[in-house]
This record gives C-alpha cells, sequence and structure tokens, in this order.
C-alpha cells in the first residue's frame, strides 16, 4: 500500500509538473501567435501521441463509452477553461494564475450541491470561504495592479474546470480514465479547429468588403515553433497519463493534496524562466487555497 500510494504521489507531482512546463511554451509563444491557434496545434499534437500511447494501456475500443454527452461537455468544458487560462497567462504571473485556477476543487464543491445532490457540511462551507478569501488576497481588488478583465478570465478558467471536475466524478462511474482522456483531446482539437475556422472563414462573411485579414488569428508557424508546440502536445500527453495512472494506484483523498505541487511548479518555472518574484500576498493567497482545499480532501 505503502509503494503504490508514493508511486501515485510521484506521478500525481511529476504529471503537474509536466503540465506547467507547457505553460512556459504557450507563454512564451502566445505574444506571436492567438490563444485558440496555440491550443489547436498543441492538441493535434497530444491527439496524435496519444493515440500512439492508447494501444498500451486500454484493450479493445478506447472510445467507447455510455456517457457520450456528458464526454463532449466535459471536453467543451475543459478547452474554454483553458481559453480562459492562457488569455490571462499572456499578463498575469503564472504562480498567480495557477492559484487562483486551484480555487476549481473549490467552485466545485459547491456546484456540487445542485449539480450531484451531495450534502456539504458547514466546515465545508468554512473551507470554501477561507479559498476564496485567499483567492482574493491574492488577486487584490482595488490595488494598482489589479485588472478587472484578467482577473476575470482566471475566474472564469477555474469556473469552468470546476464545472468539468462535477462532469468527472460523472463519468468516473462508467468511463475509463484514458476514454474520458481521448475524448478530452478530440474536443481540444475539435473545437480548437473550430474556432480558427470560424474567426478566419465565418466572420468576415457578415461584415461585407471587409479585409479578411483584419480578423485573422492565423500565422502559420515555423519549424522551431512547430516543434515547441510538439514539445508541448507530448506534455499535456505524459501529464494526462501519469495523472490517470496515479488515480488507479491511491485515493483521491490522499492524491488530491499532491496537487497543490502546482503551486512549487508555478513558483520554480515563473522564476527560471519568466524572472517572476512570488509577492508576500500571493504567498499568502496560496496558502490559504491550499490549506481550504486540503482540508476539503481530508474530510471528504
Amino acid at each position: 500500500m505503502f509503494r503504490s500510494t508514493t508511486i501515485g504521489a510521484l506521478g500525481v507531482v511529476f504529471g503537474l509538473g509536466s503540465v506547467l512546463s507547457q505553460d512556459i511554451i504557450i507563454k512564451n509563444l502566445s505574444d506571436e501567435y492567438s490563444v485558440v491557434q496555440l491550443l489547436f496545434i498543441r492538441s493535434a499534437f497530444a491527439l496524435l501521441i496519444l493515440l500512439l500511447f492508447i494501444p498500451f494501456f486500454v484493450k479493445g475500443n478506447a472510445l467507447s463509452t455510455s456517457r457520450l454527452g456528458i464526454q463532449v461537455l466535459r471536453g467543451s468544458l475543459q478547452f474554454c477553461s483553458f481559453v480562459c487560462y492562457y488569455i490571462a497567462l499572456k499578463t498575469m504571473p503564472i504562480l498567480d494564475l495557477v492559484a487562483i485556477f486551484f480555487t476549481a476543487p473549490l467552485i466545485a464543491v459547491a456546484l456540487s450541491v445542485p449539480v450531484l445532490k451531495e450534502k456539504v457540511s458547514m466546515s465545508h462551507w468554512c473551507a470554501v470561504g477561507l479559498g476564496f478569501l485567499g483567492s482574493l488576497i491574492m488577486i487584490k481588488p482595488g490595488g494598482n495592479n489589479f485588472e478587472p478583465a484578467i482577473t476575470l478570465f482566471a475566474l472564469g478558467a477555474a469556473s469552468l474546470y470546476a464545472g468539468s471536475i462535477v462532469a468527472t466524478r460523472l463519468l468516473g462511474k462508467s468511463d475509463q480514465s484514458v476514454t474520458t482522456t481521448l475524448y478530452t483531446c478530440i474536443m481540444y482539437a475539435a473545437l480548437g479547429g473550430l474556432s480558427v475556422m470560424a474567426v478566419e472563414f465565418i466572420v468576415p462573411l457578415f461584415q461585407p468588403g471587409a479585409i479578411i485579414s483584419t480578423y485573422s488569428i492565423w500565422t502559420t508557424p515555423g519549424i522551431e515553433q512547430l516543434g515547441l508546440l510538439a514539445l508541448a502536445g507530448l506534455a499535456v500527453c505524459i501529464a494526462f497519463l501519469l495523472l490517470a495512472y496515479a488515480y488507479t494506484l491511491a485515493p483521491v483523498s490522499v492524491l488530491v493534496p499532491w496537487e497543490y505541487s502546482a503551486l512549487i511548479w508555478g513558483g520554480l518555472f515563473g522564476y527560471i524562466f519568466l524572472e517572476q518574484i512570488p509577492t508576500t500576498t500571493t504567498v499568502l493567497g496560496a496558502m490559504l487555497i491550499v490549506i481550504s482545499g486540503i482540508y476539503i480532501a481530508r474530510k471528504s
């Protein structure tokens, strides 16, 4: 039991490290390319790589599901969540964004009441309130560096991701984690491609006489940029597979606290690659979010 729990914890830690590493790639390319285009190309690479891995993890039809509608909903929520996430990442320090994003499990607790009909105790609500207090400390409404639009994108990313967490709970009773991962990658690639096509070809049709390039969000990437996006796609696949495998080895309540290692990765990568130094309020707010999240995980 100890060995499997240890391996599971390491899977969560390094899986999240893999996710955060590709955030650095996306952030560095986001000044040159649109967020939707980056997500589309990265997701296409991730889907191709995942299709190569799947035969080693799944016997039979990996697309077999009894809840197709929920799979599509989950993938759509995650896609929209990460569009908001990467828009915020363009200007927000990565540690601040990651910490705000980790209010998603707290929001999921609130959503579980009307959607999953779960009962939430007063102590859980207090923990949720503590987590949101932490996010407010980090956001600093009214401060000199407060940007309402960017903050809304960060909170939107967390809220949409919370919806996908609830959908994941519904799917956990019927579908394999690899199946859910595959559908998520398909929805990322499909919605990314549709978004690019809509802006490139459909929007100009409703603007008579407009120059198409005015609305263009597509910039053809070079070999170096494609290589970086392929690397980001590989990082996402490794992360998905590590996380899926980790949660087959140990209980959710044991592994969830290790998810907050993402804050360490975010601070480390932000400092090394982006020269971002966490402020005192960032650290304080992040600590409150971590404490509330761990309490909820332990008492669930």
